[in-house]
């Protein structure tokens, strides 16, 4: 456990300034659309009551303002997506730079007097920890942006309450259900079986190189039709909360044959 948790830490710490560079690249990219948002409301506003016509007509007009009106627009939830999309390439990264980097550490890593999946776990639990911060600054910065919007614009116009209903648009537009325990354990479990599938495609790789390619991109097909057909399948059989568990099943099977896959190939086929 204590090897765990030293690789752990060191595989955070390796990456830690680039992270916390991107959270504040992040951070600031959605403020500016923020901003640019409030401002073009406020200036229609503006323009709106200097024509002669009154705050009840700009609302009869426009709706009540709030920051559910452009959180699904591409300029706002872009950087999101790039931010976990350069996580799961990092899902790549994490592995091969220690083949290909300046100084090459594989060696060093797979000597460790310790189990080898503790390496394998390490890698994981910090792309998992990482994804897990994301999502939480993101959370947290809602509040922050709600409180930008309700000092720049006019009580008038502002749709009262529009926090907690930011809230429950994003988790009943984004997964159809008003759990958000659910929500939250739907992410992790989909999350958790694209990293596995990835780390399982390199290590495949790396055990069998030029040849591995092509058995890692065919197992990744087979994984993912795996985690997809049988739903498909099943839809219009069953109940849609049939269907969840099978799919919750499912996921949790595939995950351990990733993790047993893992374990054979890191401890017996992965070399320097």
């Amino acid at each position: 456990m204590k090897s765990y948790l030293k690789l752990f830490d060191f595989e955070l710490r390796r990456v830690m300034p680039l992270f916390l560079g991107g959270l504040g690249l992040f951070a600031l990219m959605q403020f500016a659309v923020v901003f640019i948002y409030t401002q073009t409301t406020l200036n229609e506003y503006n323009a709106h009551l200097a024509s002669g016509r009154t705050a009840s007509e700009f609302l009869m007009e426009n709706g009540p303002i709030s920051i559910s009106l452009f959180l699904f627009s591409p300029l706002y939830v872009g950087p999101l997506i790039f931010l976990f999309g350069a996580l799961f390439c990092y899902a790549l990264l994490i592995w091969y730079k220690e083949w290909y980097g300046s100084h090459p550490f594989i060696h060093r890593l797979l000597m460790l007097p310790n189990s080898r999946m503790h390496v394998y776990f390490a890698k994981l639990s910090a792309i998992a920890f990482m994804a897990i911060v994301v999502y939480a600054f993101q959370l947290c910065l809602y509040p922050l942006q709600d409180l930008f919007l309700s000092l720049r614009l006019p009580n008038e116009i502002l749709e009262t309450g529009n926090l907690n209903a930011t809230l429950d648009f994003v988790f009943i537009h984004v997964f159809n259900t008003e759990n958000y325990f659910m929500d939250l354990f739907i992410m992790f479990g989909c999350g958790l079986f694209a990293l596995t599938t990835i780390f399982t495609m390199v290590l495949i790789e790396r055990s069998f190189r030029l040849i591995g390619i092509a058995f890692a991109l065919s197992y990744g097909g087979v994984v993912l039709c795996a985690a997809t057909v049988p739903l498909g399948m099943l839809s219009g059989q069953i109940y849609d909360s049939e269907r969840f568990f099978v799919g919750i099943a499912l996921v949790t099977l595939l995950i351990a044959i990733n993790l047993l896959l893992s374990r054979r190939l890191i401890a017996k086929y992965v070399t320097v």
